[in-house]
């Protein structure tokens, strides 16, 4: 289901989003992509979920307070510690680097619009990864082949 604040920003999203955050989306969303390498059982939702929680977890530190929304598979926690690593790593003060910091207000956008993009990417199926495969894809990489699950006689 659509978040409805998030529903409402995706009216103001243009280009210039991507253009100010196409590197971090790229970091992102490879982070998801060698998850999905290593863990065969991650599907779409998944991934929406762990958006969903460290969007949670941001908010609740832009409100000045350290709590982890953690979400409850093992799952969805091996990719929201891997996404978790990612931004913090982003977010922390770099005097010599070329970029500032990631404030938490642009991590929240940042998720704002990864979630909706794997929202209107994804299929209402549960076991889907039309929105992981066409991640893998854009990076060039194979996802790794699933078999049915159907079993025969």
């Amino acid at each position: 289901m659509l978040d409805p604040q998030v529903a409402s920003k995706a009216r103001n999203y243009d280009e210039s989003i991507i253009e100010r955050y196409h590197t971090i989306l790229d970091v992102l969303t490879g982070s998801v992509v060698e998850e999905r390498m290593s863990s065969s059982w991650l599907v779409d939702h998944d991934v929406i979920e762990v958006f969903k929680s460290l969007n949670a977890t941001m908010k609740t530190l832009s409100s000045g307070i350290y709590y982890e929304s953690l979400p409850e598979t093992p799952v969805r926690l091996s990719l929201f510690r891997r996404l978790k690593s990612v931004f913090d790593e982003l977010m922390k003060p770099d005097p010599g680097a070329a970029r500032n910091a990631l404030k938490v207000t642009e991590a929240i956008e940042v998720l704002d619009l990864l979630t909706l993009m794997a929202l209107m990417n994804s299929s209402v199926r549960p076991k889907s990864r039309r929105y992981l495969d066409s991640l893998a894809e854009n990076f060039g990489v194979v996802p790794p082949a699933q078999s049915s699950g159907i079993i025969l006689p």
